[in-house]
């Protein structure tokens, strides 16, 4: 027998919090079984602390995933990441590797409702200069640069 008032499917990320200049919102999106908060975590590391060999190590983790034949990973860099961290991009790549729900790119822009974090990934391959990057293309930086939950 069906409920007359059925539950909606439960989302796994929080209502919205409110916005500004700096920071997104993410969207309700279907059920995943991806981490989507360490997916998060790792991007925001790239945007807040740009340059640093955290951010390199947060970087590699996404473009790995992103297109590894491109930009393998040097699984030494993930001694520079600290322990919430590491721990998210361990879950981010047992996500991937145990229950592939989508590139991370895909995901990042399911979450988030864009369309170029494909885009944003190239570009900062492009700003790290890193081997296997394309031309630098003319892109706005990101904006909002820092997703919440």
């Amino acid at each position: 027998m069906i409920p007359n008032n059925p539950t909606p499917p439960q989302s796994n990320l929080a209502a919205p919090a409110t916005t500004s200049a700096s920071v997104r919102n993410l969207r309700p999106v279907p059920q995943l079984r991806t981490d989507v908060a360490a997916l998060i975590k790792l991007w925001n590391v790239t945007q807040i602390h740009p340059g640093t060999s955290g951010a390199l190590a947060a970087l590699s983790v996404l473009l790995g995933l992103y297109n590894g034949s491109r930009f393998p990973m040097d699984l030494t860099k993930l001694r520079t990441l600290d322990d919430g961290n590491f721990q998210a991009a361990i879950s981010v790549i047992t996500s991937d590797c145990r229950f592939f729900e989508g590139e991370v790119h895909y995901l990042l822009n399911l979450v988030t409702g864009r369309h170029d974090f494909g885009d944003r990934l190239e570009n900062l391959a492009s700003d790290y200069r890193l081997k296997g990057r394309g031309l630098k293309k003319n892109m706005r930086k990101c904006s909002p640069a820092v997703l919440v939950l």
